[in-house]
């Protein structure tokens, strides 16, 4: 017997999409401003888009494990 996604899953695989989404954005962002800026520093980015990044990448992780859980099959192992 497989398991099924529930609406709970459901949510949270578009709440994670949305979210790799925006995270992958920022990356672009900041790998695009760190290959144009002559004098790229840390302190000139700023902490959200780091977060966003780090958001994305927790997003993935979240996203993989739900459709790895609605993947396996339960029943009772001998």
């Amino acid at each position: 017997m497989e398991k099924r996604l529930t609406i709970f899953n459901w949510v949270t695989l578009g709440i994670c999409f949305m979210v790799m989404l925006f995270g992958l954005a920022q990356l672009g962002f900041l790998i695009g401003y760190v290959a144009v800026s002559k004098d790229f520093s840390l302190e000139q980015i700023g902490y959200t888009p780091l977060a966003s990044v780090f958001a994305g990448i927790t997003a993935i992780y979240l996203f993989v494990r739900t459709i790895k859980n609605a993947s396996t099959s339960t029943g009772i192992k001998d």
